[in-house]
C-alpha cells in the first residue's frame, strides 16, 4: 500500500469564504465550487434521464422509478413500521439500502451477558474485549446475519455502504492493544466472502468513520487520524507512548482494484471527531466535521482527493459535534449537528443549509441530554428529516421534519441505548437502532415526487 499524505495545515480563524487546495500544495484562490469532471455516469440509475447536477432533469438519480414522465400516484407518508433484526446485544449500528431495496445493517455485537449477581447490569466497559462485527441483510421481509470480523475489540464507530452490485462495505475501528491504540478496519463481501483490511496501518489511532462507495467498488473512508500533539495537553487522552499527537480529518481511498492511498484533508487542533460524508450525483465528496480545539467551529469541505474547498459554517459557541450531512438533487448541502447550550446544561440540535447560496442556520430542538449522534436526509419533495436521541426522555429516538410552519418532532421509539443510523432511499426512511433487547429496524414510507414536477401526484 502506498501512503500519500498532503498536509494542508491548520485553517486559522476566521476562515475566508473558502479555500481551494491542490495536490501540489499551494492555493489558487477562492471559489465557492470546485470544478471537476463527473466520477459517476450522468444517468446513474439507468432510467434514460441524467441527474440534475449533470445537466439533466432527473430529480432522484439513485432510483430508476423516479424521472420525468413516470407514473406518480398520490402516496401516504408514514406511519413507522418497526421490526426486530436480532436479539443479540448490539452497538454502533449502521444501515444502507442496496439494489432491489435490500436493506443491510452492520453493527458491533456483544456476547450473551450473565451478570453476577443477576440484578447487576452488563455495561459495555465490562465487555470491551468481546465486541465483534456482524452484518445483517433483509431479503423478502426476513433478516439473516453473519459474522464479519470475529476479532475481539472490533465494531466501534461502524459505517456502512452498499455498491451497485449489492455488496456491502463496512468501516469501523478496533482497539488492538492495551495502550489504547486503535486501528481503522475495512471489510467487504465483494469477493464472495468477508475480507478484512487495515487501510492505514501507519496510523497509531484511527477512529470515527464514515464510508462512501461507488458502483465499481471504489471506496472512500473518512476518519480521525491522530498524528502528533503536545503531550502537555490534556484535552486528548489518546496520545501514544507519550509522543506529541494532534488530530487530522483523514481519507483512506481505495480504487476499484483495492489499492489504498491516505490523504489528510485538514490537520491541527482536535479535528476529525464525528466526520460526516456524502457524495453528490456527479461524485463530488462533501464532508462536515467539528474543529474542537481551539476554535469549536463547524467545518465543511467539498472536493475530491487532492483538491478541497474548506470553510467554516458556524463559529459561535461550541458547535459541530454529532455531525450529519446530506446533498439534495440540486446539489445543496444540508447539515445537522449539536450546539452546546451557552447558558448551561443541555444541547441543541441545529440545522444548516447553503440552499440559496448562503449558509442559513436554524434550531431544530433543544434537549437536556442528547446522544452524540444525528442523522439527516432530504426526500424527493425537498423535505428535510433529522433524527437524534434524547437520553433524558426515555432514551427516545426522535424524528424532526421541516415544514413551512417550522420543525415538527415525533418520537419513533424509546429505550435506544446503543446508537442508531438512518438513510433515505427508494421512497422511505430506513433506521436501525440498538436497544437493551437487540437491534431494531424502522421504516417510514415517504410521499415521493416520482415524475419530478415538484409535487406528489
Amino acid at each position: 500500500m502506498s501512503r500519500m499524505v498532503w498536509f494542508l495545515g491548520p485553517v486559522a480563524r476566521p476562515l475566508p469564504a473558502c479555500r481551494l487546495w491542490l495536490l501540489i500544495g499551494f492555493a489558487l484562490g477562492c471559489s465557492s465550487r470546485v470544478s471537476q469532471e463527473p466520477l459517476v455516469p450522468p444517468d446513474h440509475d439507468g432510467d434514460g434521464y441524467d441527474a440534475l447536477l449533470a445537466g439533466g432533469d432527473d430529480c432522484d438519480d439513485e432510483d430508476a422509478a423516479v424521472h420525468p414522465g413516470a407514473a406518480d400516484p398520490v402516496e401516504t407518508t408514514g406511519p413507522w413500521a418497526i421490526e426486530p433484526v436480532t436479539d443479540q446485544a448490539s452497538d454502533w449500528p449502521a444501515v444502507a439500502v442496496g439494489p432491489g431495496g435490500v436493506v443491510h445493517a452492520a453493527y458491533g455485537a456483544w456476547p450473551p451477558c450473565h451478570p453476577e449477581p443477576p440484578e447487576k447490569k452488563c455495561f459495555a466497559d465490562e465487555m470491551d474485549k468481546s465486541l465483534t462485527v456482524r452484518h445483517a441483510r433483509r431479503v423478502d421481509g426476513a433478516w439473516s446475519t453473519a459474522e464479519v470480523d470475529g476479532m475481539s475489540d472490533a465494531g466501534l464507530y461502524t459505517s456502512l455502504a452498499v455498491d451497485g452490485e449489492g455488496f456491502a462495505h463496512i468501516a469501523y475501528y478496533r482497539i488492538w492493544d492495551d495502550q489504547y491504540s486503535e486501528a481503522l478496519r475495512y471489510a467487504t463481501d465483494r469477493g464472495g466472502t468477508w475480507a478484512v483490511q487495515t487501510p492505514d496501518p501507519a496510523a497509531p489511532i484511527a477512529y470515527h468513520t464514515a464510508i462512501h462507495v461507488r458502483d465499481d467498488g471504489a471506496v472512500t473512508i473518512a476518519y480521525r487520524d491522530v498524528v502528533h500533539a503536545d503531550p502537555a495537553r490534556d484535552d486528548d487522552p489518546f496520545c501514544v507512548n507519550d509522543e506529541p499527537c494532534d488530530a487530522a480529518l483523514a481519507l483512506a481511498v481505495a480504487d476499484a482494484k483495492g489499492n489504498w492511498t491516505i490523504e489528510h484533508v485538514e490537520v491541527g487542533g482536535s479535528l476529525g471527531w464525528d466526520p460526516a460524508m456524502a457524495a453528490d450525483a456527479v461524485g463530488t465528496i462533501h464532508l462536515a466535521y467539528p474543529s474542537l480545539d481551539p476554535s469549536d467551529d463547524l467545518r465543511y469541505a467539498r472536493g475530491r482527493p487532492g483538491a478541497w474547498s474548506i470553510e467554516a459554517v458556524e463559529q459561535e459557541g461550541r458547535v459541530g459535534q454529532a455531525t450529519a450531512i446530506a446533498i439534495d438533487a440540486a446539489g445543496a448541502v444540508h447539515i445537522a449537528y449539536h450546539r452546546y447550550n451557552p447558558k448551561g446544561y443541555g444541547r441543541e440540535v441545529r440545522y444548516a443549509t447553503n440552499a440559496g447560496g448562503r449558509w442559513r442556520i436554524e434550531s431544530v430542538e433543544e434537549r437536556d441530554n442528547l446522544q452524540e449522534a444525528t442523522r439527516i436526509a432530504v426526500d424527493t419533495l425537498g423535505r428535510v428529516h433529522v433524527t437524534y436521541v434524547d437520553f433524558a426522555a426515555g432514551s427516545s429516538l426522535r424524528h424532526a421534519t421541516r415544514s413551512a410552519q417550522g420543525w415538527e418532532v415525533e418520537v419513533v421509539a424509546e429505550g435506544v441505548w446503543g446508537g442508531f443510523d438512518m438513510k433515505s432511499v427508494f421512497g422511505a426512511l430506513h433506521v436501525v437502532y440498538a436497544t437493551d433487547g437487540g437491534l431494531e429496524y424502522a421504516r417510514f414510507p415517504l410521499a415521493t415526487d416520482q415524475d419530478c414536477d415538484g409535487e406528489d401526484g
